[in-house]
């Protein structure tokens, strides 16, 4: 989630012309919002995938089985 918030934050502060125009990407408005929130499925995704937990241990995750 940090690193959507600090692309979206990225392409902010390109657009008020903070940047140096080397280092800004150069996309329409309305393809602010799509970029980071595919980014953000894309990274959840990998996180997930990475983290490798065990899918058939669901102890935990419903009123009746917390502790």
């Amino acid at each position: 989630m940090s690193i959507a918030i600090l692309l979206n934050i990225y392409i902010g502060l390109g657009f008020l012309g903070l940047l140096p125009k080397a280092l800004i990407l150069n996309i329409h408005t309305y393809w602010v919002a799509a970029l980071v929130n595919g980014t953000f499925i894309v990274l959840a995704y990998t996180i997930s995938r990475i983290r490798n937990s065990d899918p058939s241990n669901l102890e935990g995750l419903t009123v009746w089985t917390r502790r």
